[in-house]
């Protein structure tokens, strides 16, 4: 009998979140990034992942369903969507769980581990750890489009073209990305980069030279945004099989384009942190 899927919303402080699972068992917590949403994450959750696991989407604040955040709680910002993913998590009552962070969402997971002791493993793709702001320009291919995804108001044009950076424009589900760009709140993406800017960063890089937990690195071998070299060279101190996974004919959204290995992957990650939990009970 195949999993039910679940829509339904959590409360988090000020904020109200749009929630999607499926399945059972262990669970698997998906982070979307920057203008995307959970609907990103259609791949997997009509996939067997989800007769395996407890599938968990959602959706941060002006993103996807989930309503425009309240000003007054400074969520437009790394720090604030660690609050945000902190709480949602022990909103849906989550024990001990594999997260998975795309781009955005991975920088967010990795700030956010201290305050997360369910954290089983980590998957991250398109997501460069940075030790700080000098390293973004290592860590991000040098294209001018990036520049997109933190200005304000996009016209129909750009939206298309910022969405070309996250998959092809022949992709399936291009439309989707459009939609979810379109549909974010304008504000997030001017406030997102004024953080940024200001140095709200934590030292990504110390974070993984130093997790005990077993971190998945996924790359998309076309990626326009990610530069590989530079996530190479990172020493991840638990790097799962010693190398970056990299999927040869994926970009930036490797979930939607090359959803079969991927999800081959997460799974194949999923039982070995499972695993490894066995034996350091």
């Amino acid at each position: 009998m195949s999993a039910s899927l679940q829509n339904f919303t959590v409360t988090v402080g000020h904020q109200t979140i749009s929630v999607k699972t499926k399945g059972e068992g262990t669970p698997l917590v998906l982070i979307h990034g920057n203008s995307l949403s959970k609907e990103v994450f259609v791949e997997q959750f009509d996939s067997v992942l989800a007769d395996k696991y407890r599938l968990i989407a959602f959706d941060f604040p002006g993103h996807g369903a989930s309503p425009a955040a309240k000003p007054q709680d400074e969520v437009y910002s790394i720090p604030g969507l660690v609050k945000i993913l902190v709480k949602t998590v022990e909103a849906l009552g989550v024990k001990k769980a594999v997260f998975f962070g795309h781009s955005l969402g991975g920088h967010v997971l990795l700030e956010a581990l201290e305050f997360l002791p369910q954290a089983l493993g980590i998957i991250i793709c398109g997501t460069p750890p940075l030790s700080s702001n000098a390293d973004v320009a290592k860590g991000f291919l040098p294209n001018p489009d990036v520049a997109l995804a933190f200005t304000k108001d996009l016209s129909a044009e750009q939206t298309k073209t910022l969405a070309a950076t996250f998959l092809p424009k022949d992709s399936a589900y291009f439309e989707t990305v459009v939609s979810s760009i379109t549909n974010t709140h304008a504000a997030f993406r001017e406030e997102m980069a004024a953080s940024i800017a200001a140095g709200k960063l934590e030292n990504e890089v110390k974070v993984v030279e130093e997790l005990d937990l077993p971190v998945m690195v996924l790359h998309g071998k076309a990626d326009p945004l990610v530069s590989q070299d530079y996530i190479k060279s990172i020493q991840f101190k638990n790097l799962y099989k010693g190398e970056v996974q990299v999927l040869e004919k994926a970009s930036h959204s490797p979930m939607l384009e090359q959803p079969e290995e991927f999800n081959q992957l997460l799974d194949q990650f999923v039982v070995a942190c499972l695993k490894e939990s066995v034996l350091m009970a």
